[in-house]
């Protein structure tokens, strides 16, 4: 899973904060992988092997909890108990990375912050990459950009973020749903879209955390963006539908050239969901 950092492996400690359907993934993968992993989350998890686990708000952790730990990820989803969205960000992604940062820990090696490629507030078709600065338009972006900043303010070199594009799977039932009524709802002849497979980003999540060296930012999207009209199509074609109904719009999204091709097993959206 990467090339190790200068601590020993087998001293590295690594704490996974958020189980939801990344984080869990990594605690696991690495589990499997033998090294020392802590998940952590604040409702109950089931785990296919044994994984040490604490039920706790990430917001309470203690800085003597987190004072043997060398490896921190931060993989969290908003609120869902909140009906703003922009507070759930707030105290999701921006609290805990607060909380976090205000504590002395010299032991931590890499903490990495899983955010998104929405921090970018481009909308006409515009090419984004390592060096584009991130501006973004909607208040739960700048939420999450906040949450970045905080983190690499508190703990520089050792602070790593990652902007994943849209997060899928094959499997996907929605996809399938939007491909069997495309012929009626239509779809923009230009709007361009960016994704990862969610297995994708498990493994990148799992090299950054253990290079030696790594980038401040990366961008974790595969390396084809494509329009949802020639992805569509390609959907209605699996799934034996009729063809999308064509809606002629000016250029909207965006599209991202990421800077993690090397980790990628689905380079593309054929690759994704043709299985």
């Amino acid at each position: 899973c990467g090339v190790w950092g200068v601590t020993d492996k087998q001293n590295n400690k690594y704490l996974i904060v958020g189980q939801g359907f990344i984080g869990k993934a990594v605690a696991q993968r690495l589990n499997e992988l033998g090294h020392d992993v802590t998940g952590l989350a604040r409702t109950p998890k089931q785990y296919d092997k044994p994984i040490q686990f604490w039920q706790k708000d990430a917001r309470t952790l203690t800085q003597n909890e987190l004072s043997s730990f060398s490896h921190v990820a931060i993989i969290i989803t908003p609120n869902r108990e909140l009906d703003d969205r922009v507070q759930a960000y707030r105290e999701s992604y921006l609290a805990v990375c607060e909380h976090i940062a205000e504590l002395n820990l010299p032991n931590i090696y890499r903490i990495l912050f899983v955010s998104s490629t929405s921090v970018y507030g481009e909308s006409g078709g515009e090419w984004i990459d390592i060096d584009t600065m991130a501006c973004p338009i909607t208040d739960t972006a700048d939420v999450l950009l906040q949450a970045e900043q905080v983190l690499q303010r508190a703990f520089g070199e050792r602070c790593v973020v990652i902007r994943p594009s849209g997060i899928y799977h094959g499997g996907s039932i929605r996809m399938k749903l939007m491909a069997q009524t495309a012929h009626i709802n239509g779809v923009p002849i230009s709007h361009y879209t960016n994704r990862i497979h969610r297995d994708d980003l498990v493994n990148v999540i799992c090299q950054v955390l253990n290079l030696s060296v790594s980038k401040p930012v990366y961008l974790a999207s595969d390396c084809e963006p494509v329009t949802s009209l020639k992805m569509m199509s390609f959907l209605c074609q699996k799934y034996d539908c009729l063809p999308p109904r064509v809606i002629h719009t000016t250029p909207t999204g965006k599209r991202i050239r990421g800077n993690v091709d090397d980790w990628l097993v689905f380079k593309n959206y054929q690759m994704g969901y043709g299985n």
